[in-house]
């Protein structure tokens, strides 16, 4: 199991795998903790098992031997507020339909949080 070894700042970690274990740049990795309460099912009393707790998903950048670096991919799309409205009385587009994306960084890391890869 994969874990995050070094924290560079809130959209960028390291982790502790890497060429070795065939971690590849391009590779997508969900980051996670592992809730401490245990969560039984409320009819059999059966564990169910721990809640993992995203922390976001990460792209592998760069590769060496024993770790990775992963980028968080992490996007919220945002919609353009146009500064003048008096171009879309003039005109038949709908510049304001236009969206673009915000790379959200990566919640509550820690040293330590697990990390599996998920493409």
């Amino acid at each position: 199991m994969y874990k995050v070894a070094k924290i560079i700042d809130e959209y960028k970690v390291v982790i502790n795998a890497g060429s070795r274990q065939d971690v590849c740049e391009g590779q997508k990795y969900l980051i996670y903790a592992i809730d401490n309460n245990e969560i039984f099912d409320p009819d059999t009393g059966r564990s169910l098992g721990y809640l993992e707790i995203v922390k976001g998903t990460g792209i592998v950048t760069h590769v060496q031997e024993k770790i990775a670096t992963l980028e968080s991919a992490t996007y919220r799309r945002k919609k353009n507020i146009p500064l003048f409205y008096i171009s879309n009385i003039l005109s038949s587009s709908t510049e304001d339909d236009d969206q673009e994306q915000r790379r959200l960084p990566f919640k509550d890391l820690v040293v330590g949080d697990y990390v599996k890869q998920i493409n």
